[in-house]
């Protein structure tokens, strides 16, 4: 019998040892990084660490599997099934942050279910021992669940916060349509909004000017980086792009007139927007003075005291008067931490496709001088109208926004100054409001919506 233990290999193969040490180390090492790019506001390289370093351990899964199989046939087939298994759990949370990185807590629970199930099938074969397989899911699966509840818990809280509010939302809603019914009015701005969104792109993003080659030619030899962070703007508008290239007789010129609106390069800087935003501020706001004025649109005035009822004061009637100018509360340009919030939440940190960083909004006592205000604005020769929200339309679902309505209306202002100033690409937004809603907002109406969003994450 010693003569026979002696001819026995008792070594593991190679490839084992390599699956089961160099797996954990490269999966050690891989998250180890993952939180390093973190700490250093790097995500996306973090994303990619973790990918590949789940993708090199499943090949070195794969890898002991095919070895295991070759050396020891299919005697081993229990071990080799769960190589191949492993390998495939592994796969699952890498394919999820390439294609669907929006699902990453969905990716978590399925590879988490997944390895569940290889444990219980490796105990089905075995019947000897629970496997390390279905320690390591349930283990996965309980802070992804117990986020989940809470997630939950958060967002029936906060619909709960805001329900009293869309219900009065709804209730000046309701009545404003039995009153207006039977006028037509809310048809009519309805048709009025269509005819200036035809042949309007559905999506928008800021985009920057056109430059002469010479200026073109520096930026691209000393601000490589720039262009970099651009490029990887361009690839995710790329499907716009190809949209836009047959509908805009602009885009099919080819390069262009120096100085116009390129939009095949979206900016990439949220200086740079905040630059232009601060720019235009006082440019837009005389322009809503004069719409407001020629529409008998309304402007709030700022509180006596926290918690007054919000007062409003026409514009051709404080245009004459320097105490009530003094008092006209206008919308600033908005902070730049919700920009950052808004853009890493809602558009995966894309800052182009802000577009109400620089803001101004008019307020109606009616539907009919909202509407006039809104023909108005799509008749003036120095706007560019680029898209039209009607959420005043009775089809709109106003869930949302918590019950609020309004039209918001993005656009380019493009005159001699902000031509000038470089500014004429900037978009910026104007909404219309009517009066029993902005005094709605103003009454924890906003604040509430706030504490909503922020639990939806937008």
């Amino acid at each position: 019998r010693g003569a026979m233990a002696k001819g026995v290999d008792l070594r593991p193969l190679w490839a084992v040892v390599l699956e089961n040490v160099g797996g954990n180390l490269v999966l050690s090492i891989g998250f180890a990084l993952a939180v390093t790019c973190g700490h250093y506001g790097k995500p996306s390289l973090g994303k990619w660490v973790i990918a590949w370093a789940l993708v090199v351990t499943a090949t070195l899964s794969v890898i002991s599997a095919v070895v295991e199989q070759e050396a020891l046939g299919w005697n081993s087939i229990q071990n080799i099934s769960t190589k191949w298994m492993s390998a495939v759990g592994y796969l699952v949370i890498p394919a999820f942050l390439v294609v669907a990185e929006g699902r990453f807590i969905l990716s978590l629970v399925l590879s988490g279910l997944y390895w569940c199930l290889c444990g219980l099938v490796q105990y089905h074969k075995e019947r000897q021992y629970l496997h390390y397989h279905l320690f390591g899911g349930i283990i996965q699966l309980i802070p992804v669940l117990v986020f989940g509840f809470r997630r939950r818990k958060v967002l029936a809280t906060s619909l709960q916060n805001i329900l009293p509010h869309k219900r009065r939302y709804d209730r000046v809603w309701n009545r404003l349509v039995k009153k207006e019914e039977g006028k037509g009015t809310l048809e009519g701005l309805k048709a009025v909004v269509e005819g200036i969104s035809a042949g309007l792109p559905e999506q928008i993003w800021q985009c920057n000017c056109r430059r002469n080659p010479v200026e073109l030619h520096l930026t691209r030899k000393w601000k490589t980086s720039r262009n970099l962070n651009r490029s990887v703007a361009v690839r995710k508008h790329e499907t716009w792009f190809s949209k836009l290239l047959t509908s805009d007789p602009a885009a099919q010129r080819g390069p262009g007139v120096p100085g116009t609106i390129d939009r095949l390069h979206p900016v990439d800087s949220l200086d740079q927007l905040y630059a232009q935003a601060k720019g235009l501020e006082d440019l837009l706001r005389r322009k809503v003075q004069r719409w407001a004025d020629f529409s008998r649109g309304c402007f709030p005035l700022t509180p006596p005291t926290d918690g007054a009822e919000l007062q409003f004061v026409r514009w051709d009637h404080a245009k004459t008067n320097a105490t009530l100018r003094s008092l006209i509360r206008y919308t600033p340009v908005k902070k730049p931490g919700r920009a950052i919030e808004k853009a890493l939440r809602s558009y995966g940190g894309d800052v182009s496709r802000l577009m109400d960083i620089c803001r101004e909004s008019i307020c109606f006592d009616s539907l009919r001088h909202l509407s006039l205000c809104l023909q108005i604005i799509s008749h003036d020769k120095d706007v560019i109208i680029e898209r039209v929200k009607n959420r005043l339309d009775p089809d709109h679902d106003p869930e949302a926004t918590g019950g609020y309505r309004c039209v918001a209306i993005n656009i380019r202002l493009s005159t001699k100054e902000t031509r000038g100033l470089g500014i004429d690409t900037h978009f910026c937004e104007v909404q219309l409001i009517l009066t029993d809603f902005a005094k709605m907002k103003h009454n924890n109406g906003h604040k509430n919506y706030v504490e909503f969003r922020n639990a939806r994450g937008e």
